[in-house]
């Protein structure tokens, strides 16, 4: 018995994680694979027939994936900017550092109440300014075709925190001396920029950019905050794939909430796989250069 954990200790070191794991990933997982593939007790594909000729499905994987396309590269652009300012301001960076972070280690639902009063269409500051500037309030909660831009301006602003913080770590693992040299020999700011510093941080935002992706495939939170559990915003307008899998559940209607985990679980995995090999054949190409 001695020389059974001896020889596996490392697996039985494991083992309470791989519980754990087995329990609350795996098995839901598996189960959600089964459940998606059984109607009335045989198997059948049934449940993702009934999901994709649902029109309310169709829009919450459309909201989804237009919330993913527009906040991925918007918070990544708008995060390499203010990382870059940041590197620059060497006096007051610690101070900028922890404002950028607070939104990363705020509830997302404390926040949401902000975002609520900001957008409310009666004292909301967003529609004060709007008004200060001459042009009309807007129904920001309450009008359908403006659900959904509200969830991405939410979005974005949520996602800045983590990604600043990333950018500006992998920025100071630079070597100044690039910099320098480039700038003796006669480069521009912005090619020095383009030439040594985007180059070096790239596998960090190649990081960034998968992780991203996937957290706005998984949006959720956003939605709640804005809009509460009945519905989001009126007539479902602003509805992403994860609220309609919550909709259905609390519904009691856990098979097509099944087919729908697995239809985004797909969407999430090709998307990845797809991010992938894109960032392996632009790295492939540029060794070969």
């Amino acid at each position: 018995m001695k020389k059974f954990f001896k020889e596996n200790k490392a697996y039985l070191y494991l083992l309470p994680a791989l519980i754990i794991l087995a329990i609350f990933v795996f098995y839901p997982i598996i189960n959600s694979v089964i459940l998606s593939l059984t109607y009335k007790g045989g198997f059948s594909f049934k449940w993702y027939e009934v999901i994709f000729k649902n029109n309310t499905f169709i829009k919450a994987l459309t909201n989804t994936l237009i919330y993913a396309l527009i906040t991925t590269p918007l918070s990544l652009v708008i995060s390499l900017v203010i990382s870059f300012a940041l590197n620059y301001v060497k006096k007051l960076n610690q101070t900028f550092q922890v404002i950028f972070f607070l939104p990363y280690v705020t509830s997302t639902i404390a926040i949401g109440l902000v975002f609520l009063w900001m957008f409310h269409s009666n004292y909301g500051i967003i529609n004060h300014m709007i008004s200060a500037m001459g042009l009309t309030p807007q129904e920001w909660l309450t009008n359908p075709a403006l659900a959904l831009p509200t969830i991405i301006i939410f979005g974005v602003w949520k996602g800045l925190a983590f990604n600043i913080l990333i950018i500006f770590t992998a920025l100071q693992t630079i070597d100044p001396n690039l910099e320098k040299a480039a700038l003796i020999d006669g480069a521009s700011s912005i090619k020095t920029f383009i030439k040594i510093k985007l180059p070096q941080i790239r596998p960090v935002l190649i990081y960034l950019l998968i992780i991203n992706v996937i957290n706005s495939l998984k949006v959720y939170d956003e939605v709640v905050s804005l809009f509460g559990t009945k519905a989001a915003g009126t007539g479902n307008s602003g509805i992403t794939a994860v609220y309609y899998i919550y909709q259905q559940t609390s519904q009691g209607k856990f098979g097509p909430a099944a087919a729908a985990a697995m239809v985004l679980f797909a969407v999430i995995f090709l998307l990845t796989m797809l991010n992938k090999m894109i960032s392996s054949k632009k790295g492939k190409g540029k060794r070969e250069k």
